[in-house]
């Protein structure tokens, strides 16, 4: 009882969240060639969220340091607020 509470609550407040766009393959391929990401640690679902952060105007925000520099060369950066270790 109390799960499908906090599932239902979840997804309430999920809803008033912004929607990105998908990112087609062949948009992160040119991505991923046209910023250089290629070889910079960059898994394929980074680059897919990178797509879909540029193509939706939006910004991210990560503690993953290599993300983080791709994210701030690409100007989707949402900045960091600290440093986890």
């Amino acid at each position: 009882m109390a799960r499908s509470r906090i599932v239902r609550r979840f997804s309430r407040i999920c809803g008033h969240f912004p929607q990105a766009q998908l990112a087609e393959s062949e948009g992160v391929c040119r991505l991923v060639e046209d910023a250089g990401l290629f070889g910079r640690g960059i898994p394929w679902v980074g680059a897919h969220v990178f797509t879909a952060t540029q193509r939706s105007r939006m910004s991210i925000w990560t503690l993953d340091h290599q993300l983080a520099s791709a994210a701030k060369a690409l100007r989707v950066s949402a900045g960091t607020t600290g440093v986890m270790i």
